[in-house]
């Protein structure tokens, strides 16, 4: 949102393909409480990208859990 007005399509394309989203593959969106990944998500369904998927435990659940994996980024 800038000045009340919320960005445009093309605006939220270039910010997810100038972070290497594909639109092409599945996405699970994730944060760490699911409070920002479901304004991605809305983004997103804005777009009409298909095979969206929020995972609303986000990394709150994910990292408790000690028999799942985590990857650091590199």
């Amino acid at each position: 949102v800038r000045e009340g007005e919320l960005k445009t399509t093309d605006e939220l394309d270039a910010i997810f393909f100038g972070r290497g989203v594909s639109y092409d593959k599945p996405i699970i969106v994730s944060c760490g409480s699911g409070v920002t990944a479901a304004v991605v998500l809305l983004a997103l369904a804005t777009l009409d990208v298909p095979n969206v998927k929020l995972y609303d435990g986000a990394w709150s659940e994910w990292g408790a859990r000690a028999d799942l994996p985590v990857e650091p980024v590199k």
